[in-house]
Parts: structure tokens; C-alpha cells; sequence
């Protein structure tokens, strides 16, 4: 077969040049596409960067406060344990320091109750003493009465005896007799006189020991109101410091109960700021108050003992005083 001739057709520079233009502007689509599309991809992709640092500090920020987290909560656990032993240790001291004055408080109420019940026995003691030397002293008394009543009623049988015999002579010999008889007279007047200041004597003497003997016997009753005074004085403070003892102890029981199964934040904070050391102070102090007062009463027992004994020892000088003037006075008699 023939071959096929192909005509070049011959363009124009005009024709070139169009299509040189058109050549060179789809070449800059081309580039403006190209670039386009890269700008796209790089703003996807920084889209994507920033999405994948903004995720990665989220999980960062997120390990980190766990880590945080985590710390702070065994340092806090730490802090229990160590807070929680420390308490332990405290509670068990202060256990030891109450035991140590619950003993002594025993040991302050024995010696009270026995220091008491040695004022009772000697109290009765001294009260049967009194006792005894009243009913004596009355008996003596009364015996003195009739010693003295039976002395003058001799005494003046005796003055009207002398005085009968005295008028028996007859009127012839009055003359002979004056001067014997006016001694005789004088004798008995001398005598009758003597008697009654004696009887007055005796009068004001048994007056002044019954005076005694009644301001003995207040001054005992006085002293017995004054020691139950103070027995039921100090009994009443003995049940109130029992009581105040026995709260304390069961709200401290409490305390100690709920300390140990369940740690109380605001029991801490109390022990802490220095409560529980004002009720160990108050404890304390009513110890000491317990054993001032077992002083004070023994000092008080000790005065009313020697009270006691001054006044019997006072009634047994004035009956000592009472039995001797009878004897005086009868001794001083005439016969």
C-alpha cells in the first residue's frame, strides 16, 4: 500500500504563540492545583498534629495528676498510720496515767475510810467516857445533896437540942448562969452562921459546876453536830468526786473505744489541742483536793480530840472540886 503522506501544516507565530500562552497557563493551573492540594494536605495533616499533641498532653496531664494522685494518697496513708500509732501510744499512757491515779484515789478514799472509822471509834469512845462521867457526876451530886441535907439536918437538931437544954435551968439560977449562957448563945450563934455560909457556899459551888456541867454538855453537842456536820460534808464530797470519776471514765472509755475502731479526726484535733490534757489536769487536781482534805480532817479530828478531852478532863476537876467540899465542910463542922 502506498504510504500516507502527512502534510505538515505550517502554523503561524500567532497560532504559536497562542498556543505556547495556553501551554504555559495550563501549566500554572497545574502548579496553582498542585499547590493547592499540597496546602490542603499540610493543613490536614497540622489538623491532625495539633489533635494528636493536644490527646497526647490531655493523657500526659492525666498520668501526671494520677501519679500525683497516687503520692498524695500514700503520703495521707503514711500520715494515718504514724497518726494512728502516735495515738495509740498516747491512749496507752494516758491509760497508765489514769490507772496510776485511779490507784492513788483508791489508795486516798482507804486511808480517808480508815482515818474515818478511827474518828468514829474514837468519837464513841470519847462519847461513852462522857457518858459515864455524867451518869457518875449526877450519882456523886445527888449523893452530896444527901450528905448535906442529912449533915444540916443533924447540925441543926444538934442547935435545937443545945438550945432546949439551954432554957431548962430555972429562973433563980439565970443569974448565976449569964455569963456561961451568953457564951453558950454566942457559941450557937457563931455556929449558925458558920452553917449558913457554908450551906451558901456550897449553894454557889454546886451552882458554878451545874454552869460548868451545862456549858460542857453544849460544847459536846456542839462538837458532835460539828463532826456530823463534817462526816456528812465530806461523804457528800466523796459521791460527788465518785460520780465525777465514773463520767469521766466512761465518756474516756468511750473515746477510747471509738479511737480504736474508727479513728475520729475531731477526737485527734481535741487531743491535740490540749483538752484531753485539761481533764488529766483536772484529775489530778481533785486527786490532790482528796488527799488536802484527808489532811484538813485529820488536823480537824486531832482539835476536836483534844477539845474533847480538855472538857472531860475540866468535869473531872470540878467533880474532883465537888466531892472534896462536902468533906471540907463536914470536917469544919463542930461537934
Amino acid at each position: 500500500m502506498p504510504r500516507k503522506v502527512v502534510k505538515r501544516v505550517e502554523m503561524t507565530k500567532e497560532e504559536q504563540l497562542l498556543q505556547l500562552q495556553q501551554k504555559v497557563q495550563a501549566d500554572e493551573e497545574l502548579a496553582k492545583k498542585k499547590e493547592e492540594t499540597l496546602q490542603l494536605f499540610l493543613k490536614d495533616k497540622l489538623q491532625k498534629e495539633k489533635r494528636n499533641t493536644v490527646m497526647n498532653q490531655k493523657k500526659l496531664d492525666d498520668g501526671w495528676w494520677k501519679s500525683l494522685r497516687q503520692l498524695l494518697e500514700n503520703e495521707r496513708h503514711n500520715d494515718r498510720m504514724v497518726s494512728q500509732q502516735t495515738s495509740e501510744r498516747k491512749l496507752d499512757e494516758q491509760n497508765s496515767i489514769i490507772q496510776r491515779l485511779r490507784n492513788s484515789l483508791q489508795e486516798a478514799e482507804h486511808q480517808e475510810i480508815e482515818q474515818q472509822n478511827c474518828d468514829l471509834q474514837h468519837t464513841e469512845h470519847l462519847s461513852a467516857r462522857k457518858d459515864k462521867w455524867l451518869k457518875i457526876r449526877k450519882q456523886q451530886r445527888e449523893d452530896s445533896l444527901q450528905e448535906l441535907q442529912s449533915a444540916h439536918i443533924s447540925n441543926w437538931m444538934k442547935m435545937l437540942d443545945l438550945q432546949h437544954r439551954a432554957s431548962l435551968p430555972l429562973q433563980t439560977d439565970s443569974d448565976q448562969t449569964s455569963g456561961p449562957k451568953d457564951l453558950q448563945t454566942l457559941s450557937y450563934e457563931e455556929l449558925f452562921r458558920t452553917l449558913e455560909t457554908d450551906i451558901k457556899d456550897l449553894e454557889s459551888t454546886m451552882l458554878q459546876n451545874q454552869e460548868v456541867h451545862q456549858h460542857n454538855s453544849f460544847q459536846l453537842d456542839q462538837m458532835d453536830q460539828q463532826i456530823y456536820d463534817e462526816r456528812l460534808q465530806s461523804d457528800m464530797r466523796k459521791m460527788k468526786r465518785d460520780i465525777m470519776l465514773q463520767l469521766t471514765h466512761q465518756i474516756y472509755s468511750g473515746r477510747i473505744e471509738q479511737a480504736l475502731t474508727e479513728p475520729d479526726p475531731a477526737f485527734i484535733s481535741t487531743r491535740r489541742t490540749g483538752r484531753w490534757h485539761e481533764v488529766m489536769d483536772q484529775l489530778v487536781r481533785d486527786n490532790q483536793a482528796a488527799r488536802k482534805e484527808l489532811s484538813e480532817l485529820s488536823i480537824k479530828s486531832d482539835a476536836i480530840t483534844k477539845k474533847l478531852q480538855a472538857i472531860i478532863s475540866e468535869g473531872e476537876r470540878a467533880l474532883l472540886a465537888d466531892e472534896m467540899s462536902p468533906k471540907v465542910n463536914v470536917s469544919t463542922s463542930p461537934q
